[in-house]
């Protein structure tokens, strides 16, 4: 059994290349089941999402995850998707920061009006848990979330949505409330290349961490709720503290993802967080991937 303190070299040797695809709508043809799996690697420049210099801390890290999903259509313009998820991510410095996720998932889809440029309106709920190293980062994660999505043409397609988002944790800090707006568009530019950009407006939870002795008395003063970080203490010198607080957060991602033969794509991104905090604790982060997927 894998342990939670394994290195991020020992994921790669030891688990195949998994995960838990995006879209799990998949067209009903010769079988309603189909099982997606993707190997990512990526960069996170402030996994601390902490605002000071001195507290940003950056790592890399790798995302090993596959889904197994059920498809079926109950009449020519509904049906739905009913699947399970598993996911390892593993960090190149924080060991204490990596996970093993669990999940399920259910979406109902549905388009009233047959058409190509009709749009399709989708509803899903997600369950998942997640194991750290530490007890207090362990959580129960539930979302809801309900879009449309649309064709304008054969090359542009958008999509506009909310969800709410609810994290039961061990600890007092990461247990985290969170309402969301997103839009999605994808611009075909060819027969197996597609640029998508992605807007997220969320409003709720953020967790940043800092050294005990350098974190601003604001930080203190507008903290929902406060405690050690232990995964931050135990891979740095002296006392980590994690600090809840509200906050306004925009994302912006771009990327590119390009179909290759046998089911397999690849896929570039990078995902700029940019997070306005309760009493102007604000901070960036910017995080970068390259995924491998393939269908089976």
């Amino acid at each position: 059994m894998i342990t939670k303190n394994q290195s991020l070299s020992k994921y790669i040797v030891l688990i195949p290349a998994l995960i838990f695809s995006e879209n799990l709508w998949a067209v009903q043809d010769k079988s309603p089941w189909s099982t997606n799996t993707k190997i990512s690697i990526g960069g996170d420049d402030n996994i601390s999402q902490a605002e000071q210099a001195s507290n940003i801390a950056e790592d890399q890290f790798a995302e090993l995850s596959a889904s197994l999903a059920f498809s079926r259509l109950l009449t020519i313009k509904q049906g739905y998707t009913i699947a399970s998820f598993t996911k390892l991510k593993g960090h190149n410095k924080f060991d204490a920061l990596d996970s093993q996720t669990l999940g399920v998932s259910a979406i109902y889809r549905i388009q009233p009006t047959l058409g190509f440029t009709q749009p399709f309106y989708q509803i899903s709920t997600t369950l998942k848990i997640q194991e750290f190293e530490f007890d207090q980062r362990d959580n129960t994660t539930l979302e809801l979330r309900a879009q449309v999505k649309k064709r304008f043409t054969d090359k542009l397609t958008a999509s506009f949505g909310l969800e709410q988002q609810s994290i039961e944790s061990d600890g007092t800090v990461f247990d985290l409330e969170r309402s969301k707006i997103f839009t999605n568009m994808d611009l075909s530019l060819n027969r197996s290349s597609v640029l998508y950009f992605t807007y997220n407006y969320i409003d709720g939870d953020s967790v940043s961490t800092g050294f005990l002795n350098t974190s601003q008395f604001k930080v203190v003063k507008y903290a929902e709720e406060r405690e050690q970080d232990l995964a931050f203490s135990k891979e740095l010198t002296g006392t980590w503290m994690a600090y809840k607080i509200p906050t306004k957060t925009q994302t912006f991602k771009l990327g590119f993802n390009k179909r290759m033969p046998r089911d397999m794509s690849v896929d570039v991104s990078a995902l700029m967080v940019d997070v306005k905090g309760e009493g102007n604790n604000n901070y960036q982060r910017l995080i970068t991937r390259f995924s491998l997927s393939k269908r089976f």
